[in-house]
């Protein structure tokens, strides 16, 4: 399937298009096509491959982390704890500090149909936005609805109150993409020949049946749709497609505060990923505080309420801290443990669901102190979860 060009053409002069009236360059020319063939200009509709050095670097950079996606975790992209530890956006993590996922999401994918999929539509939808507005423009506004999707998505997942969301995938940015090429239609409309803005609709129809599609096949492969991430990405670009300048229009005195803004979120944008590959390669403990008492908490686990932390998406885990005024009481089945300078009793006990339970219980002055991690999926039962509860009895402490 060829690239749909918007504007057939007419976006950018220079590109095969013909001129807009007021544009001062003169209409480009192409070589007859044999002898006695008449001479003239010829207006050109199909989106040539040249020109769109952004276009190849940002699907060579998904491919890129495509690679260390599934080398970190399994060739399927979908390791919950693969996806967490590169920077996938969620809401808790980014309160507790983590800022960079609201960009660093859009780097990875889940699954290999995601991947694929996303990268054919930035790749389609990249390169005539890229042939209108310049590759500095271009990229700026897939990086700033890549982030605006972002916010979205976290907006909305906090309205939910949905702890365990976790968000991946470059879709926010490339819903941008199809924003901006309507904001490139709605500033040229009433300068294009009406063949060419006949083909301006049909192609931003078929880039709509194009984003439609991806959607539905992320939803058949059994993928929750992040709908508020697109939302915010072709909101994002609708702004920016409309403030941004374009060649073959008069300039506005917003144009160049709006050049800056795009110049910044793709600097914003490169940041936040060189942050998530920073922390990937050396993850942090987080602080856990609850009523009295305090912990370092693992990289997966993230603090949620006082003294309770979630790990994300499909890890399926739960871990709380409490210091309580009982003294240590002895349960049947538990055995000793010593961590520090502390000898814990341990136990483990199933629920209704299947999940598993460890409970650590020590003694702390007259009263004592208690540790429970709460293991619901295959992820955090291969150990994982007496990891986290290891590193909470090491770091515990009474405030």
């Amino acid at each position: 399937m060829s690239p749909v060009d918007p504007l057939g053409g007419l976006g950018h002069p220079g590109h095969g298009g013909a001129n807009l009236p007021g544009d001062p360059s003169p209409p480009t020319r192409r070589p007859p096509a044999g002898p006695g063939a008449p001479q003239g200009p010829r207006v050109g509709f199909r989106l040539q491959a040249s020109g769109t050095p952004t276009a190849w670097a940002l699907v060579l950079v998904l491919g890129g982390f495509f690679i260390a996606q599934c080398a970190l975790g399994d060739w399927n992209m979908e390791d919950p704890l693969a996806l967490f530890r590169l920077g996938a956006l969620h809401w808790l993590s980014v309160l507790d500090g983590d800022f960079f996922r609201l960009g660093a999401y859009s780097f990875l994918h889940i699954g290999v149909a995601h991947f694929l999929l996303n990268a054919y539509a930035l790749w389609i939808l990249m390169r005539p936005i890229e042939l209108s507005y310049g590759s500095v423009s271009a990229l700026g506004i897939y990086a700033a609805a890549v982030i605006g999707g972002g916010a979205a998505s976290m907006a909305w997942a906090i309205h939910s109150n949905n702890a365990f969301m976790l968000a991946a995938g470059a879709s926010g940015g490339i819903f941008g993409l199809f924003g901006a090429q309507i904001s490139l239609w709605l500033r040229l409309r009433s300068r294009l020949p009406p063949e060419a803005s006949k083909l301006a609709v049909r192609g931003l129809v078929m880039n709509l049946l194009l984003n439609v599609f991806i959607s539905w096949q992320a939803a058949a492969n059994g993928m929750a749709l992040d709908n508020s991430a697109h939302l915010g990405g072709i909101a994002t670009g609708l702004f920016f497609g409309l403030a941004a300048p374009l060649a073959v229009l008069p300039g506005r005195f917003w144009q160049k505060p709006a050049q800056a803004l795009l110049v910044l979120a793709t600097f914003a944008l490169a940041s936040m990923e060189g942050a998530a590959v920073a922390r990937a390669i050396h993850p942090h403990t987080r602080l856990l505080q609850g009523p009295g008492v305090a912990a370092d908490a693992p990289w997966m686990l993230v603090p949620a309420t006082p003294g309770i932390a979630v790990g994300p998406g499909g890890i399926g885990m739960e871990a709380s801290i409490a210091r309580l005024a009982e003294p240590l009481a002895l349960v049947e089945g538990s055995d000793a443990l010593r961590v520090g300078e502390r000898t814990w009793a341990r136990t483990r006990s199933a629920g209704e669901q299947g999940e598993t339970l460890l409970t650590l219980r020590a003694q702390e002055g007259s009263g004592s102190l208690r540790i429970e991690v709460i293991c619901a999926t295959e992820t955090c039962r291969g150990g994982l979860a007496d990891d986290a509860a290891l590193q909470l009895a090491k770091s515990i402490r009474a405030e």
